[in-house]
């Protein structure tokens, strides 16, 4: 049996930050463990002795009463109020008690914050998944395509190329002639990667995953006109006498200044949604006007149109996944092309489908529940792979 000498030391060595994990453990379960008053009174009195006052906000105080309620007992919230309601109103006879409980909670409280830190510090090493992280290339040359070579970082200034906070980069028009007029630049996304940028008049772009855009350091007086392979969203700085166009794959999509998406990846039907304002896209053979809220599209030459929900056509930019009845092994496909996912292993028997937007969070895991939530599906995330099970 400990000691009172053995007790206080064992307190004064907690506040001392000098207990070893499993002496702080044998501490939680002392006074946990069904104590008696007397044992409660003479922490407080240790406590007291050697502990410095800690001031506390109100949020902590909240999460220190939650914290007496967990360890005095399980059930409903309100059960575990009365039950530590009670258990403070037996010990009222003893002098200070109430201070007593409330240094065993903060006890307790720091216990638990620390243990969480180091369950956490855990998983950040073993059992998470982050979203990719890399930069697009930026290449410079006369050709749509670019060169081999992408630029580095110190040949910036050189093209008018600037970065913000946020990542987007600004393109600013070579006033001072110092670059070739014909020089064009190439930005290209890799997997699992979206890039904003500000073109040299002013107009806001972005970029999906796997895509590529090809503008001059110079727009011309006449036009404004960029090459896209992929996917891209467009704000168009409104200008007069200085049209702007998209060339895609087949299309070339015309505006003055508006609000519209272009996908145009290989081997794909290619489409043009407008969300504000009004353009006009062209085939070899064929010319259709969108008004906001329609879309044209089809292969090479077959252009057509149609009413479209504009919901979810910006998901990708806006930071969603967007998921049309896909099956488990398309829907983890989709996540390897985002996340840094070493493999994937599905022992799962499902007929699960999936259709929605979900959050691009950072930690995969978040997302993850939320797919639970809506299958009869388990995700465990071991050594940088993805468990697929069923529950």
């Amino acid at each position: 049996m400990m000691t009172n000498s053995e007790f206080e030391n064992l307190v004064k060595n907690y506040l001392e930050n000098k207990l070893s994990s499993e002496q702080e453990q044998r501490l939680v379960d002392l006074l946990t463990n069904n104590p008696s008053a007397d044992f409660l009174d003479k922490f407080d009195q240790y406590y007291l002795k050697h502990a410095q006052e800690v001031p506390l906000d109100q949020d902590k105080k909240d999460k220190i009463w939650s914290n007496i309620h967990t360890h005095l007992g399980q059930g409903s919230p309100s059960e575990k109020y009365t039950k530590s309601i009670n258990l403070w109103h037996s010990f009222l006879p003893y002098a200070a008690i109430f201070i007593g409980i409330v240094s065993l909670a903060m006890l307790l409280f720091t216990f638990t914050q620390k243990h969480a830190e180091l369950h956490n510090h855990t998983n950040t090493t073993v059992s998470q998944i982050f979203l990719k992280k890399h930069s697009g290339f930026i290449f410079a040359g006369n050709n749509p395509n670019g060169n081999n070579i992408p630029l580095e970082h110190s040949q910036f200034q050189t093209y008018g190329i600037a970065k913000d906070s946020a990542g987007t980069l600004i393109f600013r028009q070579d006033k001072q002639q110092v670059l070739a007029r014909n020089t064009k630049l190439t930005i290209q996304t890799q997997k699992g990667q979206t890039q904003a940028l500000i073109l040299p008049d002013g107009s806001k772009v972005w970029i999906n995953s796997s895509s590529q855009i090809t503008f001059p350091i110079n727009f011309n007086t006449k036009e404004r006109q960029v090459h896209l392979i992929g996917e891209g969203y467009f704000e168009v700085a409104h200008r007069n006498h200085q049209p702007f166009s998209v060339q895609g794959l087949h299309y070339k999509t015309e505006v003055l200044g508006t609000h519209f998406n272009v996908q145009s990846y290989p081997n794909s039907i290619e489409r043009v949604s407008l969300l504000e304002g009004k353009v006009k896209v062209s085939s070899p053979k064929k010319a259709i006007h969108l008004s906001p809220g329609q879309q044209a599209y089809g292969e090479t030459e077959t252009l057509k149109k149609t009413d479209i929900d504009t919901t979810d056509i910006l998901a990708w930019q806006q930071g969603y996944f967007k998921f049309e009845n896909v099956d488990i092994y398309q829907l983890t496909e989709q996540i390897r092309t985002w996340y840094d996912v070493k493999f994937v292993k599905i022992t799962a028997q499902s007929k699960d489908r999936f259709s929605g937007t979900y959050r691009r969070t950072n930690d995969l895991s978040d997302l993850l529940k939320n797919l639970e939530e809506v299958s009869n599906l388990r995700f465990n995330i071991k050594e940088g792979g993805i468990y697929v099970t069923n529950q």
